[in-house]
C-alpha cells in the first residue's frame, strides 16, 4: 500500500508532503512501481493518491493531469470504482482516489480526511481508516 501525495506543478505531478517538496516526480514513482509489477506480474500495489497542496502554474486540473498519467500506461492501472478480486488486480496499481473527480476514476475515497478514524461507504465499497 502506497500513500502518495501530489501537487500539480506546471501540469506535471510532483510528490509533496503538505507544502514541502519531496524532490521526486510522480513519473519516478510510477516508473518504479511499473518496473516492480513487470518483474512480479502476480503482485498488485494499492495506491492512495491525494492532491496534497494547491496547484502552481497549472492550466489543467489535478484530475486531468492524473488521468494523463494513467492513459500513458493503462495496462498498469485498475481504475474501476469497485474493489477488485485479486485476479483482476494482478500486475496492476489499484487506485484509491483521495481527490474529487468529475468522472469515474478508481475507488472513491475522496472523503478520507487526514488524521481521522472513519468508515466511508459508497454504493460499491466500504473503506475504513483508523488513526495511528
Amino acid at each position: 500500500f502506497l500513500d502518495i501525495r501530489l501537487r500539480n506543478v506546471s501540469d506535471a505531478l510532483a510528490v509533496y508532503h503538505g507544502p514541502e517538496s519531496e524532490m521526486q516526480t510522480f513519473d519516478q514513482v510510477v516508473a518504479s512501481v511499473y518496473a516492480y509489477l513487470d518483474k512480479h506480474p502476480s503482485e498488485t500495489v494499492i495506491m492512495a493518491v491525494k492532491e496534497e497542496y494547491m496547484a502552481m502554474d497549472a492550466t489543467m486540473t489535478f484530475e486531468q493531469v492524473f488521468a494523463g498519467y494513467v492513459a500513458k500506461s493503462p495496462k498498469h492501472w485498475y481504475t474501476d470504482a469497485s474493489l477488485p478480486m485479486l485476479g483482476a488486480a494482478r500486475g496492476k496499481i489499484v487506485l484509491v482516489r483521495r481527490f474529487t473527480a468529475t468522472s469515474p476514476l478508481g475507488i472513491d475515497a475522496s472523503g478520507w480526511q487526514d488524521n481521522t478514524t472513519f468508515t466511508l461507504t459508497t454504493t460499491s465499497n466500504v473503506v475504513s481508516q483508523a488513526s495511528a
